[in-house]
């Protein structure tokens, strides 16, 4: 599998997590990951 990355979402303090959003070479499926905190 290759992905290409399409934008990355640096971690703030405000948002409290970073992302980054990929798309599938093969498939061209886009899909966006986030890890940080969750909202409350």
């Amino acid at each position: 599998m290759k992905y290409e990355k399409l934008a990355i979402l640096e971690f703030n303090s405000v948002r409290k997590r970073m992302s980054v959003i990929i798309r599938d070479s093969q498939t061209k499926q886009i899909t966006l990951y986030t890890k940080g905190a969750d909202s409350t």
